[in-house]
């Protein structure tokens, strides 16, 4: 069961993760047509924060469980959500844009799974 404090870390986590999310989504729109671009890159970006600090035992030491709360589970946890990149694929499929939706879902897996693999190999 989570304490309060918990419960305060991680929505606080989370409504910073949610807001930084927003605002490169829309700082992204002006750089690229497609919008699953701007979703991939900052679902890239979580990923691998989370990874380089999972894989990381040096870094990992030092956070605290509160930290681990509040960044982890809170900010990054908003910052990557599951649901826009369910949605933009969704939409390219529902659209007729099957080789869109591929695309998506490959860049995202591969890419994501990567560099998570090369993080884990050069920490």
């Amino acid at each position: 069961m989570f304490s309060w404090q918990d419960l305060s870390l991680v929505s606080f986590g989370a409504i910073l993760g949610t807001w930084l999310r927003f605002y490169l989504l829309k700082l992204f729109q002006l750089f690229f047509k497609r919008e699953f671009l701007g979703t991939f890159l900052v679902n890239f970006l979580a990923t691998c924060t989370l990874s380089f600090i999972i894989t990381s035992k040096d870094i990992a030491l030092e956070f605290n469980k509160s930290f681990n709360i509040f960044f982890l589970f809170g900010f990054l946890g908003s910052l990557s959500t599951f649901s826009t990149f369910i949605l933009e694929t969704s939409e390219a499929v529902m659209n007729n844009c099957w080789r869109e939706g591929l695309f998506i879902i490959f860049l995202s897996v591969l890419a994501t799974f990567i560099a998570g693999s090369i993080i884990f190999l050069f920490n």
